[in-house]
């Protein structure tokens, strides 16, 4: 079951073996897979193609369809993915990152013992000109590791070795593994380039394109749009004309382009990690809200707005202390924090205020849909 290399770590240093439970690995998994699903659940494109329908019939016809597609389309590319990383030309990557780990725990291990023994004091001279000569032969054991791991796991640009900091004995793996995971994380375009006939990897890399323009667009779209009518005409200019506004969404899906390439840019996260975190931000703010409206009928205004708030303000919360370095959580984990106050703050807002009115919720309602069709 995949493990994040600190829940490796943190085992070994504990037990002296990798953890294998099964929950943590689940846990894991789940956190995973939550965004995407939420994520799925309360895409906005999704919806708009759904009302865009001819008929219900096509509607049911395009769900299963679309279900059975993602199904099919996403565990190809997980397989795909597994297996590519197996080759010799990507699996060198681990054996890297595993020998440069190894060695740096122990490195690490021996540095932590040399501080606590000067701490406690009456050190003689030789003594102390002795785990001096050791630290030297750490580092320049390390310096040499450091060069062998980024000559295989890194092309061009070569980082330097990060500076010791006894605050953080462990920060030559964290590094390791954030370059490690800029590998990892793009194994599809990897196997692309270097282990598909050209064919094949040019349908590829033409079908992650697709991707990438399709699900930016439709995100820059749904925010622009939100903005101009929900905020822009709603309360800035409520005689703006159609040109005006058509300006306005275009302007700010500019702004909102500049924005993201900043943030990948200057955070140093992977895209995988971004991407991750912008899943649960839509799956834990909005996601929650959206299907409480077709399922329950005793959601308010009221928790609909404590949903959105609570999830988001959870979520910026958790993200901005992992980036600023206060917990060590990865982002995988995110969602459970977030999700659940969104989901708690619902519930509760909703049950403290007054009921919605039948002719708000009924038009959510399927069985009240079907009354009306009959009718």
């Amino acid at each position: 079951v995949p493990q994040s290399r600190e829940a490796v770590e943190a085992a070994i240093e504990a037990n002296g073996q990798p953890d294998s439970n099964f929950f943590v690995g689940l846990i894991w998994a789940l956190g995973v897979f939550v965004p995407t699903l939420f994520l799925l659940l309360g895409e906005s494109s999704i919806y708009q193609k759904f009302y865009s329908a001819k008929s219900d019939k096509a509607v049911n016809r395009a769900v299963v369809y679309f279900l059975v597609g993602v199904i099919v389309v996403e565990v190809t590319l997980a397989i795909f993915a597994l297996i590519s990383s197996t080759h010799p030309k990507a699996d060198v990557w681990r054996v890297s990152y595993d020998e440069f780990c190894t060695a740096e725990l122990g490195r690490v291990d021996q540095e932590i013992k040399f501080n606590e023994t000067e701490a406690a004091g009456g050190l003689t001279g030789v003594e102390a000109a002795n785990i001096e000569a050791m630290r030297k032969q750490i580092a320049e054991e390390r310096s040499r590791d450091w060069d062998a791991f980024i000559g295989v796991i890194q092309h061009g640009d070569k980082p330097a070795l990060p500076e010791p900091n006894p605050d953080a004995p462990y920060l030559c793996i964290s590094e390791a593994t954030a370059l490690y995971q800029t590998r990892t994380d793009s194994i599809n375009l990897f196997a692309a380039f270097e282990l598909l006939p050209p064919w094949a990897g040019v349908l590829m890399l033409a079908g992650g394109m697709a991707i990438i323009l399709s699900t930016g667009n439709s995100f820059l779209m749904a925010a622009g749009t939100a903005f101009t009518r929900d905020i822009y005409q709603r309360f800035i200019r409520k005689n703006a004309g159609q040109k005006e506004i058509v300006w306005v969404q275009r302007l700010l899906m500019l702004a909102l382009t500049v924005f993201a390439v900043l943030q990948l840019t200057l955070l140093r996260e992977t895209v995988w990690q971004m991407a991750l975190a912008a899943y649960t931000l839509i799956g834990a703010g909005l996601t929650p809200v959206i299907l409480a409206a077709f399922l329950w009928k005793r959601v308010t205004a009221a928790g609909g707005v404590a949903s959105v708030a609570a999830g988001l303000g959870t979520w910026i919360i958790f993200t901005w202390m992992k980036i600023a370095g206060i917990i060590d959580i990865d982002y995988d984990f995110i969602i459970y924090p977030a999700a659940g106050a969104s989901i708690v703050a619902l519930i509760v807002f909703s049950l403290i205020t007054k009921p919605s009115a039948p002719e708000v919720y009924k038009p959510f309602l399927a069985s009240e849909y079907k009354e009306r069709k009959e009718a």
